[in-house]
């Protein structure tokens, strides 16, 4: 059975390259007449003007530029050969490094099974607890809760690693195709000297987006290589001997964490190579601290919550508060009910300003 994360990953990219496919042959469409008036009439000018001598030593240099256009033209505005020359290129190799990293480097591997070794690494450390955990028949209850507690952490871990780690290949191959979507003006514009840095640009940004899945899937290849180590210990336990939380136990969450935070630099690794901008799970990080601080000052405008307070404090103020808006709304008949809580709210709220 495919993962969540190979049907989701590849059901995106299929969907990508068929938008890619459509909307790339209606944007350039959209730029073919002006783009070929401009073509001939620079062919006319600078053919010209190379035939009365006025470029001198330069004119080797511009006949070179003459050949070009016509062929930077072809390319930008014949779909089928810049999806075969330059689409296909990028992408598939992009996706082949991918593949290679996370399956051992195994280079017949297909696209399709990219998650396999992944998925069965993953699964084979809840699978060591499990067997870990079924050999222990002892009657100790805190050991049986401590168990489902850091099988809950790792679980917690490892799935927010796989997110993190979905999201990078997405992000990669998603930027990927919106820069090939406008392809077609920075491709026609290389044909020119004056304007070709702009397709270096564009070029220089396809393939930075194109590395970072692969410095991803290196961050997670050198993930399961150590993975390897710490399934082997856990697979050793002795619970009637040891307590959940041990050496190996922390070995497989110190992986996780470090894992997590490598995969984060993945945009950095790849904008070092290709001497771009970093971009990226930034942007992820900040929206998840955004929305949580967003949230907390919700609560707070509501009176919900007071971030000055304790949760002793503010336990006891919220209580007193729903307590006092209850009696008004009984018109003074619970009176009685309020003052009997009102000295065991006061105690309440007194212990935590004392903790404060």
């Amino acid at each position: 059975m495919d993962s969540l994360g190979g049907i989701i990953f590849f059901t995106t990219l299929n969907k990508l390259k068929e938008y890619l496919v459509k909307f790339y042959s209606l944007f350039s469409d959209s730029f073919y007449n002006p783009a070929t008036v401009i073509i001939i009439l620079y062919i006319v000018i600078v053919g010209y003007r190379v035939i009365q001598g006025n470029y001198g030593e330069k004119t080797k240099e511009v006949v070179i530029s003459l050949f070009m256009v016509p062929i930077m033209y072809t390319i930008a505005f014949d779909s089928s050969l810049f999806i075969e020359w330059i689409y296909t290129p990028i992408n598939e190799t992009s996706l082949s490094l991918t593949g290679f990293f996370l399956n051992d480097g195994n280079r017949n591997i297909s696209i399709s099974q990219m998650f396999a070794n992944m998925d069965e690494k993953f699964g084979s450390i809840f699978n060591a607890i499990s067997d870990a955990y079924q050999k222990y028949d002892g009657w100790n209850v805190g050991k049986r809760v401590l168990i489902a507690i850091v099988t809950v952490i790792l679980g917690l871990i490892y799935a927010f690693l796989y997110l993190v780690f979905v999201v990078l290949l997405l992000l990669g191959y998603f930027a990927i195709h919106v820069m090939m979507v406008i392809a077609v003006i920075p491709i026609f514009l290389a044909a020119f000297k004056d304007t070709r840095h702009i397709f270096y640009t564009w070029l220089k940004a396809s393939i930075n987006y194109a590395l970072i899945p692969v410095f991803a899937a290196i961050v997670m290849s050198i993930t399961m290589f150590f993975l390897d180590l710490a399934i082997t210990q856990i697979s050793q336990l002795d619970l009637a001997k040891e307590w959940p939380f041990n050496q190996s136990m922390a070995l497989a969450m110190l992986i996780g964490a470090m894992s997590i935070f490598f995969h984060l630099k993945a945009p950095e690794f790849a904008a070092a190579v290709t001497g771009g901008t970093p971009s990226g799970m930034n942007g992820f990080v900040a929206a998840v601290g955004a929305s949580i601080a967003g949230g907390a000052m919700v609560l707070s405008k509501s009176g919900i919550a007071d971030p000055s307070r304790s949760l002793g404090t503010w336990g006891a103020g919220a209580g007193m508060n729903a307590l006092q808006g209850l009696d008004n709304k009984m018109g003074g008949h619970g009176g009685r009910a309020y003052s009997a809580m009102k000295g065991f709210g006061d105690a309440v709220k007194n212990a935590g300003n004392r903790g404060n």
